[in-house]
């Protein structure tokens, strides 16, 4: 009988390339946040990332290719913008 561990790694999950593309931008953003010095700082940036990823997840149909590569490219804009020196979060 196969371990527990050796049916979870037969079980990989094949992502799209979109869906890598979405967890891309969202660890680019959650690590811009670590680096800014203020706790406070990072702390609502991160909140405010995993909020608006968590809603639009529920919001936009996973065949909506155009929506979700908005979404995309307005997310890296969004990583330029933590990337300021003087941002220091979102209002």
């Amino acid at each position: 009988m196969a371990s527990a561990a050796t049916k979870a790694a037969k079980r990989t999950v094949k992502y799209s390339g979109l869906q890598k593309e979405v967890f891309s931008v969202y660890r680019q953003i959650i690590r811009e946040a670590l680096k800014k010095e203020d706790p406070a700082v990072s702390q609502g940036i991160i909140d405010l990332a995993r909020r608006q990823f968590k809603d639009k997840s529920k919001e936009i149909r996973k065949t909506d290719y155009q929506t979700i590569e908005h979404s995309i490219r307005d997310a890296r804009k969004k990583v330029k913008l933590i990337q300021m020196p003087g941002f220091r979060g979102v209002g």
